[in-house]
């Protein structure tokens, strides 16, 4: 080959080479991912390994167009390519706690090379073919993409914002490359538009795959495995963050820090496993007590945190005491025994005395600790007098 031919070939590099690479890249995600799933226990990861499976059959049926018959590779892969995204969004979905609508993950596919075998038996129109795909990519990946942007985190970090723009210029490609094909832009024997188009089509691919990665990661990181709630770093992260936030535009802010009453008569009583379901229904009321923008975070053992943006000392106290009440109800009986759980809250909110994250959590706490030495099950206001609730007596 002349030296011409070698540049060409640097330049623009067949399809069959590009999609047997990307084969051999997507089937070695898949694996890490297999194997990341199962030490992080995450569903999302099992489902996009699953993903990149299928990317990597439908890429390998594309890099032999040039053996079989065109229409096999054509209507095969691009059913493969719908099912991976889907699979994608099926993940993401598994990832913020939903069940995935697998009616909806598997239809797309199905009618897409129903509808492509049609065309094909029809008389293979290209432009018609290469449409019904494109459609079927360019749905499922905005799928994705709205699922991704609509994730339960705190905030939308750089991994999560990069994911979502690499899939929605995934989309727009594949929109652009069926709609300019099906009205005559783009030539139908060429539909990628040249070597950088299809390099830059794998490129996107591949590095969702490596970004599928960070996500979990990242929630590992962050989260308590008992409770699902935010650890304790991210807690204190998370809560800086906010009180930035309510500081730059002198909104208020108030912090609520929680302890169970007699917790340790529960592990010694009834066992750990106990105490533990016993976390994990708290937590749940947590979550249920508060609003989407509150943060709710587990400190260690049974001490939790709430951050409540845009609250005010009222509101807050009547949050708090809120979940004091549904507690005295809601975990008297857990895994069907008694337990008679209640909570000691201690509320702080932001002023100029109180203007920094441990301040706050500081004020808290010692209202926290007022109320226990009051007789616990009640909720205490830093630096007033301010109380409810109802002694819980010493076993």
């Amino acid at each position: 080959m002349t030296a011409e031919g070698i540049a060409a070939a640097l330049i623009t590099p067949s399809s069959s080479t590009l999609f047997l690479i990307a084969a051999i890249i997507l089937g070695l995600i898949a694996g890490l991912q297999f194997i990341l799933s199962k030490r992080l226990r995450t569903a999302a990861l099992r489902f996009w390994a699953s993903s990149n499976l299928v990317f990597c059959l439908g890429c390998a049926l594309f890099a032999m167009r040039d053996v079989l018959p065109l229409s096999a590779p054509s209507v095969a892969g691009s059913g493969l390519l719908i099912l991976g995204i889907g699979l994608i969004a099926g993940g993401i979905a598994a990832f913020d706690g939903r069940r995935p609508r697998f009616g909806l993950l598997f239809a797309g596919p199905v009618v897409a090379v129903a509808m492509l075998a049609v065309s094909v038996a029809g008389g293979d129109q290209p432009a018609e073919r290469i449409l019904i795909s494109s459609l079927g990519v360019t749905f499922y990946t905005l799928l994705a993409v709205t699922l991704l942007l609509r994730l339960k985190v705190h905030r939308l970090d750089g991994v999560q914002v990069l994911c979502a723009g690499v899939m929605f210029l995934f989309a727009a490609v594949y929109l652009a490359r069926g709609v300019g094909v099906y009205f005559g832009v783009i030539d139908p024997r060429d539909p990628f538009g040249g070597g950088w188009a299809r390099v830059l089509a794998l490129t996107m691919a591949v590095t969702w795959s490596f970004c599928s990665l960070f996500l979990p990661l990242d929630r590992a990181a962050s989260v308590d495995g008992l409770t699902g709630l935010f650890n304790h770093k991210a807690t204190l992260s998370v809560g800086q963050d906010r009180l930035k936030e309510a500081l730059s535009r002198n909104h208020p802010l108030s912090v609520l820090l929680l302890d169970l009453d007699h917790f340790k008569r529960v592990n010694d009583r009834f066992g750990h496993h106990v105490g533990d379901q016993a976390l994990k229904a708290f937590a749940t009321v947590m979550l249920r007590s508060v609003r989407t923008c509150d943060v709710v975070g587990r400190l260690g053992g049974e001490e939790f945190c709430i951050i409540l943006p845009l609250c005010t000392e009222a509101e807050a106290f009547e949050i708090a005491e809120r979940l004091r009440r549904r507690c005295e109800t809601e975990l008297e009986f857990v895994a069907r025994h008694r337990i008679s759980l209640t909570v000691t809250i201690g509320v702080a909110t932001r002023s100029p005395t109180w203007d920094t994250i441990s301040s706050l959590m500081k004020a808290a706490d010692a209202a926290l600790y007022e109320g226990k030495a009051l007789g616990r099950n009640r909720v205490i206001y830093a630096g007033a007098t301010r109380s409810t609730g109802e002694m819980v007596p010493e076993l």
